[in-house]
């Protein structure tokens, strides 16, 4: 893939692809598989930032701000990524916090 699948306006902005999925909230459900975490660590990480073409992904477990204001956050980084992954699983779809992340996502993009 090269760089020109993203649009000329894109290329000043500090992500690739913010990517949504259970990676945080798992813990916190005890009927939650810790499964999520481990495909974007695992999986996505390693292809999409450790493969050519080389992409740079948001990752909430990784890069966020401490003590920023979580929605905040959100939609600062989501703001500075041309794209938006969603790992949407039977696990994302159990933890209703993030109706947030995913609400913000389909409004901003």
């Amino acid at each position: 893939m090269s760089l020109d699948f993203f649009e000329q306006d894109d290329m000043d902005m500090t992500y690739d692809a913010y990517v949504v999925s259970t990676e945080e909230f798992s813990a916190e459900i005890p009927d939650v598989k810790m499964t999520d975490i481990g495909y974007v660590k695992n999986v996505l990480k390693p292809r999409l930032e450790g493969q050519h073409p080389y992409f740079r992904l948001y990752l909430e477990i990784r890069d966020r701000e401490p003590g920023v204001v979580i929605l905040h956050g959100i939609r600062t980084n989501l703001e500075s990524s041309r794209r938006v992954i969603i790992v949407l699983t039977e696990n994302f779809l159990k933890v209703m916090s993030l109706c947030h992340s995913f609400s913000l996502c389909t409004f901003l993009k």
